[in-house]
């Protein structure tokens, strides 16, 4: 049996997942994928679709943590790290975090000339949590005020 005729079988009714990029993976990850649990549940199903099928830069989201996240969010995280080009870099913990308050956050940072990639990756800063950028950085992030926080994070 060819790798297309296998996708076939493990998409089945779900013709809305094929895409020409589907058939370039491999049929382990095509089967793992459907196969969480997570799909079962009628508030997930808008999460399944052929773009996070085909597309392997946002598969490691498709972790249990994920299912934590309301898709709103989710997808709003991802089309504002677009805005901001790194969108490669989105992490499950960033995507709990609100999206407005995301953006003050980054807004923030480029304002303090603060690198939002370090290394090839994330800044922590985006991925802390509000409790740990208020001890860490001393950033309340309900309340950032560009002026006021300025000095912090070059101290």
């Amino acid at each position: 049996m060819t790798k297309k005729e296998q996708i076939d079988l493990l998409i089945k009714d779900k013709k809305y997942l094929i895409s020409s990029r589907l058939y370039n993976r491999n049929v382990n990850q095509v089967k793992n994928i459907l196969e969480l649990p997570y799909w079962k549940e009628n508030k997930f199903q808008k999460l399944l679709t052929s773009e996070i099928l085909q597309n392997k830069e946002y598969q490691y989201l498709l972790t249990p943590s994920i299912f934590n996240v309301s898709l709103t969010n989710l997808y709003n995280m991802i089309d504002l790290f677009k805005e901001y080009s790194i969108d490669k870099y989105i992490t499950n913990r960033c995507v709990r975090r609100n999206v407005n308050l995301q953006r003050k956050l980054i807004e923030f940072m480029i304002e303090n000339n603060v690198n939002l990639i370090i290394d090839n990756k994330l800044n922590p800063i985006l991925n802390a949590s509000n409790k740990a950028l208020k001890e860490n950085y001393n950033i309340d992030i309900k309340k950032i005020n560009i002026l006021q926080y300025r000095k912090v994070l070059y101290n």
